[in-house]
Parts: C-alpha cells; sequence; structure tokens
C-alpha cells in the first residue's frame, strides 16, 4: 500500500511538537512523516497498521513510531457506539534543533537507543501509565523544563528497552524517501520560509527545486 507523505505542522520555537488530538475519528490515511512520534491512545480502539505489520490498539496504549514509517491508525466501533478518539502525541526530530542534546557525550547512550528505535515499538504494558502520566504533564511546562521532561521520558523508555514490543523489522523498514517525495519535503520546506513573500509563485517554487 502506498502511503502519503505527510508534513507535522512545525513550531519555529520549540524543539518538539505536543499535540492533542480530539476527533470523532483518526487521521484515516496511510502516511509517514520524518518526524519521530510518541502516541499516547485516550480514547479509541481499533486496528494500527504500520509497514507489513498490524496491532490491535485501546486506550491506554501508547505507541513510538519511527520516523518515516508508514502508517495509520484505523478505529473499530460499533454501530451504536459514539465514536470519538482522544491521543496525546509527542513530534520530534532528533537530527534538527534537538540534535545538539544527542551529540553530547553523555547522550551517546540515548543517541542510540533512539537510531536503533527506528523500527518502533509499542511501550510494555506495566509502563503506560507512568510514561503516560509524564505525557500529560509534559503539556503544562515550558522552556527548559518542558526539554528536562521530554528527555526524562526518552531516558525512562530506553532503561526498560528490553520490555517493548518491536513494529516492525530492519528489513522492512525503508530508509529511502522517493525523489518525488523529497520534492515535495523541499516544496514544503521552502514555502515555510519564504511564504510571506508577496512573488512567491509556482514558478518560483518549480525553478528553487530543479
Amino acid at each position: 500500500m502506498k502511503s502519503l507523505q505527510f508534513s507535522v505542522p512545525a513550531d519555529t520555537n520549540k524543539s518538539i511538537r505536543i499535540q492533542e488530538d480530539i476527533m470523532p475519528n483518526f487521521y484515516p490515511y496511510f502516511h509517514r512523516h520524518t518526524e519521530t512520534q510518541i502516541m499516547w491512545i485516550l480514547k479509541g480502539h481499533g486496528t494500527l497498521a504500520i509497514e507489513q505489520n498490524l496491532f490491535t490498539f485501546e486506550p491506554g496504549d501508547i505507541f513510538y513510531l519511527g520516523a518515516n514509517q508508514s502508517h495509520v491508525f484505523k478505529g473499530d466501533f460499533a454501530e451504536n457506539e459514539k465514536q470519538k478518539v482522544h491521543a496525546i502525541s509527542i513530534f520530534f526530530d532528533p537530527d534538527k534543533k534537538i540534535s545538539a542534546f544527542f551529540d553530547l557525550p553523555e547522550f551517546e547512550e540515548l543517541k542510540n537507543f533512539i537510531e536503533h528505535s527506528k523500527v518502533g515499538f509499542q511501550v510494555a504494558s506495566k509502563l503506560k501509565s507512568s510514561v503516560g502520566e509524564s505525557m500529560s504533564a509534559l503539556q503544562k511546562t515550558q522552556g527548559v523544563e518542558q526539554i528536562i521532561d521530554f528527555i526524562k521520558i526518552l531516558n525512562h523508555l530506553m532503561q526498560n528497552r528490553h520490555l517493548h514490543i518491536p513494529l516492525s523489522s530492519e528489513k522492512n523498514l525503508s530508509n529511502h524517501i522517493s525523489d518525488n517525495d523529497q520534492r515535495i519535503i523541499d516544496a514544503q520546506s521552502y514555502i515555510k520560509k519564504n511564504f510571506t513573500q508577496h512573488k512567491l509563485t509556482l514558478d518560483t517554487i518549480a525553478k528553487k527545486l530543479v
């Protein structure tokens, strides 16, 4: 199944993005994005399709999705059940704004953990409560405190990595982005940087991407 290259809305003033979604259903398309995502399901149940694998999910489940892992959460509601989903996600790109942290010698183990977690994983059941509480608290913090608390979440996941359930395997996970998808990503980045220019046209964008 072909997946869509999705662009997570960027916050120029922050290194991580915390997003809370309360909707009738999950995003319906098989997609991928360059950001790593940690997603906590508060309400909603169904099936997660990721790469070539399927996993059921229910309220309380937490998933770590690696960069460019194709996935979709499909809600499974009974005929008379009210359709409503509630999820909190953390998006981050370890190779961009926050990369300086992971280049510190003290963060080498954590950097290796992130590198080896590109296949994604489902957070172990015994950790769901503590990680969920930490993610909820993260919404209420700002600045340095928020980054420190985020690093603590990653460290907690790393210290218990032997308990998590892998979502894919190395051989199934493709790190390759097609030339067409790369052009889309480059176009999106160019537009974000130059959208205030009055003379920004499709022709201008196309010439920049040649």
